[in-house]
């Protein structure tokens, strides 16, 4: 964790990644960032019914777990309010390029440290959620970012004049609603 500015040797291949999840080849059983807001809610309500998966001690411990899980951004949540700033970030539909790249993100995340996402293929999970965590923190901190030129120090801004055209950013949202939408194996993502 905590280790910024990483080049990764290497651009993933996420087209063929992606095929290969559409393909049925990479089998996934990702949830949707809507079966986790219904998660969240839940359990910050105490509610119980057959479509909620987890009670709200593992959910608690699944957003400690993510807050260490790669780079300290993008997600640090305030004690007593992660429930609430989870929804917010999941339960969004915006267009905005950044705020789809978050929501996605943190839906893959928590399919991840749940035991979901990738089946058979955790590793190239792990390393393909680093690679995401680094181009949102590349995003953030453009004072320090090497990868992505250009930026002008106002991360909203920046997002605007990237766009969802970017490749790095286009290509790491595809991946994720592909793994999130469980295409090729899950359940659908609805819970």
């Amino acid at each position: 964790p905590d280790s910024y500015d990483n080049l990764f040797g290497f651009d993933p291949r996420t087209d063929d990644i992606i095929e290969e999840i559409q393909a049925g080849t990479i089998l996934t059983n990702g949830e949707t960032p809507k079966f986790w807001v219904r998660q969240m809610r839940a359990a910050q309500k105490g509610h119980t019914n057959p479509k909620i998966v987890h009670n709200a001690q593992e959910m608690m411990s699944f957003l400690a777990e993510i807050q260490g899980l790669f780079l300290e951004d993008p997600f640090q949540f305030t004690p007593g309010s992660e429930f609430s700033e989870a929804i917010e970030i999941l339960k969004g539909n915006s267009p905005d390029p950044m705020k789809a790249l978050v929501r996605e993100l943190l839906a893959a995340e928590l399919n991840h440290v749940s035991g979901r996402g990738m089946i058979e293929e955790g590793a190239l999970q792990s390393v393909m959620l680093a690679w995401v965590e680094q181009i949102v923190y590349d995003l953030w901190n453009p004072e320090i970012n090497l990868n992505v030129g250009g930026l002008t120090g106002d991360p909203s801004r920046d997002m605007l004049e990237l766009g969802i055209g970017d490749p790095e950013i286009g290509e790491a949202i595809d991946f994720l609603e592909s793994l999130n939408l469980s295409i090729g194996g899950g359940s659908g993502g609805g819970g």
